[in-house]
């Protein structure tokens, strides 16, 4: 009997210890899952006030040209003829300048009557053709939108870099010397000098920069929301704030000691000095 009785308390001890041992188990489980349901990183949101701006804003258009002739001869053509001795004082790609001795006849001396460049030359037994690029004729055509010509008097100064990839990073000054008169594509040609003596088929590129003639209206990019109704913003009213639908327009950004502020232009809905306010994430 005795025997029988410590057998039952050594298995309800086993029993109450497995019972102990499975409980703190399934607690420890439970806290391990709690923890790692946890977010790791909570979003803090934080409030953006600003207004309605206005001013002129400043837009940028990319400009090409190419160096065309616009001598209808294209080129100017020196011609000599005898039987005396001939000595030819030029050679082809050689650069010259007006009334620089290209050749002579005997005693006669034939002179290139531009500056420009030697392109050519042709003998035979009594004659001798010298022909010369002339550089007074070469201009950059520049095709530009004929909502711009009025950008472009005669005399304005133009930044231009040629496109070529071993000389992309120089620089050129050109004015405008011409305009065109035949719209096409609504493009008009825009002529400018040529000032280091490019030749024919030489392209150039330029990023024009000008303001607008009147104001617009304009609030940071941060400020507007979109959903699928559209694009809006939050009219700051102290303690509430109202919805407005607005139309966007152009985007642009000023710059800061480097940093890049985004604006975006408003073509309606809201007004120049209005507050506007909006939720962010810190």
């Amino acid at each position: 009997m005795k025997n029988r009785s410590i057998s039952i308390i050594i298995l309800l001890a086993l029993v109450i210890g497995c019972g102990f041992g499975t409980y703190y188990m399934l607690r420890d489980d439970e806290k391990e899952h709690k923890q790692e349901a946890k977010p790791q990183n909570e979003l803090k949101m934080d409030v953006l006030r600003s207004s309605v701006y206005s001013g002129k804003i400043e837009n940028s258009v990319l400009l090409k040209g190419i160096v065309v002739n616009r001598n209808i001869e294209e080129l100017a053509v020196v011609e000599g003829e005898g039987s005396d001795k001939k000595i030819i004082k030029c050679s082809a790609t050689k650069e010259v300048k007006k009334g620089e001795v290209l050749f002579s006849v005997g005693d006669k001396d034939f002179k290139s009557p531009v500056n420009g460049r030697v392109v050519n030359i042709s003998e035979s037994d009594n004659h001798i053709t010298v022909s010369v690029l002339d550089y007074d004729s070469l201009f950059i055509d520049v095709s530009v939108n004929y909502a711009l010509m009025d950008k472009f008097a005669v005399g304005s100064e133009v930044n231009m870099r040629e496109c070529n990839e071993l000389s992309k990073d120089k620089e050129c000054v050109e004015k405008v010397v011409e305009t065109g008169y035949e719209i096409v594509d609504n493009n008009i040609d825009i002529y400018f000098t040529n000032s280091r003596n490019y030749l024919p088929g030489t392209e150039f590129e330029s990023e024009y920069n000008y303001y607008d003639e009147i104001d617009s209206c304009y609030v940071l990019s941060e400020m507007l929301i979109q959903d699928a109704t559209g694009t809006y913003v939050y009219i700051d009213e102290g303690d509430n704030r109202t919805r407005r639908d607005v139309v966007v327009g152009r985007e642009f950004s000023s710059f800061e000691d480097d940093v890049e502020t985004k604006y975006t232009e408003i073509i309606s809905g809201v007004s120049e000095g209005e507050k506007l306010i909006v939720d962010i994430m810190c």
